[in-house]
Order: C-alpha cells, then sequence, then structure tokens
C-alpha cells in the first residue's frame, strides 16, 4: 500500500478569551463580561487589557421568566427531581474524589465549611421544625403497627429525620452566600428521601415545601430562581391540602413565609 499523508487540522487559537478562563485554562465564549463559564461559577468577569481586542456585543437581554426553573409547560417537583439527580451523583463522585472535587465548583455545596456560622433559630421557625418531627413521629407509628412495614418504618424515619436535621441546620446558617446554603440540603439528602419526593409522599413533600423557603430567598438575586420557591409551595399545596387537611396550618405558614396568601382553614 503506499504511503499516506495525514494532514492535521489547522486550529485558530483565540486569546481574547477573560482572564479568569485564561488562569484557569478553560475555553472562554467570549461572549462577556460575563462569559458562560464565569456566569456559571457565579465569578467576576473581566477581560483585562488586551492588546487589539475587540469589544464583544453587548450581551442579549434575557427575560428571566422564559428561563427560569420553574417553566409553565413542566412540574417544578419534575425539574426538581433532575435537580436531586445530578447533585446525588456529584456526591457520589465526591466519596470516589474527595481532593478534587472541593477544589470544583460544587465542593461549597456538599462540604463542611468552617466560615458557615450557625445561629439559634427563632420561636416560629423553631415551632415548625418540632411539627415537622411530630408529623415525621406520626408517620413512623402508622407504618410501624403492620408487622411487613416494621422494617421500612425505621428506615423511613432515619432517612426523614436526616432531611429534616439538615434542613433545620440550612435555615440556622449565617453565610454571605445563599445560593450555597440552598443547594447545600439538596447535595446532602439521602437518595432515599429524593425517590420518597418523586413518589409524591406526603410527609417528603411537606418537608420539600419548607425548603422552597429558601429557594424563595433566592428570587432577588438569581434570575433563574425567579418565583420558583412560590411555585414549589403552591405546587406541593395543590398536592396535600385535599388529602392532609390536618396539615393546612402548617402549609398555610410557607405560604406565609414566601408572600402567598394563607390556606384556608375549615
Amino acid at each position: 500500500m503506499g504511503d499516506r499523508t495525514r494532514s492535521r487540522g489547522y486550529h485558530k487559537k483565540s486569546r481574547q478569551g477573560c482572564t479568569k478562563c485564561k488562569n484557569k485554562h478553560l475555553k472562554c465564549d467570549e461572549q462577556g463580561p460575563p462569559c458562560a463559564n464565569c456566569r456559571v461559577r457565579n465569578l467576576e468577569c473581566d477581560y483585562g487589557l488586551q492588546t487589539g481586542a475587540v469589544p464583544s456585543p453587548p450581551e442579549p437581554s434575557i427575560d428571566p421568566e422564559s428561563y427560569a426553573l420553574v417553566h409553565n409547560t413542566s412540574s417544578i417537583l419534575d425539574n426538581l427531581s433532575t435537580m436531586f439527580s445530578l447533585l446525588q451523583g456529584t456526591t457520589s463522585i465526591y466519596r470516589l474524589a474527595r481532593t478534587w472535587l472541593l477544589d470544583g465548583p460544587f465542593g461549597t455545596f456538599i462540604r463542611s465549611n468552617d466560615s458557615m456560622q450557625t445561629e439559634d433559630l427563632n420561636p416560629s421557625a423553631k415551632a415548625v421544625f418540632e411539627r415537622l418531627k411530630a408529623i415525621r413521629d406520626e408517620e413512623y407509628a402508622a407504618l410501624s403497627s403492620s408487622a411487613a412495614s416494621a422494617l421500612d418504618a425505621v428506615r423511613t424515619h432515619e432517612v426523614t429525620t436526616a432531611a429534616i436535621q439538615s434542613l433545620e441546620s440550612c435555615f440556622g446558617i449565617r453565610y454571605d452566600d445563599k445560593m450555597v446554603v440552598c443547594f447545600r440540603w439538596l447535595a446532602k439528602l439521602d437518595e432515599e428521601f429524593a425517590q420518597r419526593v418523586r413518589n409524591r409522599e406526603p410527609v417528603a413533600l411537606l418537608i420539600t415545601m419548607h425548603w422552597a423557603i429558601l429557594l424563595d430567598g433566592l428570587s432577588q438575586d438569581k434570575w433563574w430562581a425567579k418565583s420558583s420557591g412560590k411555585a414549589l409551595v403552591a405546587e406541593i399545596s395543590r398536592i396535600l391540602a385535599p388529602c392532609k387537611p390536618e396539615w393546612l396550618p402548617i402549609m398555610s405558614s410557607a405560604h406565609r413565609e414566601v408572600d402567598l396568601p394563607p390556606l384556608v382553614t375549615t
């Protein structure tokens, strides 16, 4: 066979990327500031003084409601399920590659951070969490009454307890980046609890409704979170109110926290 000469394709290397992408050796889309990489990582994007640099075109305006976490055509619980899966995958990687992951963008969501100061909850918040724990115990009593489900009752109680304690801790954290505090709860959840949310199990949904209060706290600073917390509270209320009327008072307290009208109790 005759000799074949393989030609190598020409690749033009741009030097107009932002400073952060250059330092991290990442391919910059040069559409900033901020560029896509800095936007995802919530970094301050700058292009420095670049000789011969061509100014980037202005970033197109974005309608937050068109790109928010909640879309009119889908359930926020379904979208949340996807987020659960992504963050659960991240924690699995964390166990395998702890050192590498702690230096990455998701590390702050799942590691212990000494700069996160905690404080006591106010009496109203304490009362809410005490009620959540009482509802957890009621669920355990109902499940354990059957010998066939006794083991499941123990495991369900453990998973639910961990979810409540983790959420209570997040409410007590005082940290500058609210997004880290909010998604810390999702990242630390047990996969079994995530599955209970997917299955629309009432207790898991009620706990998730109260996480939505933290999500609502991001609506002023994060365009993608606009109205997401309110929508999640409202969607869960529509599911629980018909089957759990005894929970209307605690659901109404969540409504008030996100500036939604309280539910009507009978």
